[in-house]
């Protein structure tokens, strides 16, 4: 939690990709552009900002789409 408030400026359960001190690096996962509505944080603790997946990204110019989530599959 220490170095997530750090690196962001936000604590835990409420960083979004918005109004960061520093350039990081934002990665949005593939699953998130497959959404037509979204959810991110805005800086406070149960309190979100919702808006299309699209404006997201267009908002992001320097973000990444990337495949975050890895699947296992069982068969029996």
């Amino acid at each position: 939690e220490d170095e997530v408030l750090a690196a962001t400026g936000y604590r835990v359960g409420a960083v979004g990709p918005f109004g960061l001190p520093r350039q990081l690096k934002v990665l949005i996962d593939a699953g998130v552009m497959r959404e037509p509505e979204i959810s991110i944080g805005s800086g406070i603790r149960n309190t979100a900002v919702i808006l299309s997946s699209a404006d997201l990204h267009r908002a992001l110019t320097d973000s990444e789409i990337v495949e975050l989530v890895e699947v296992l599959v069982v068969i029996k």
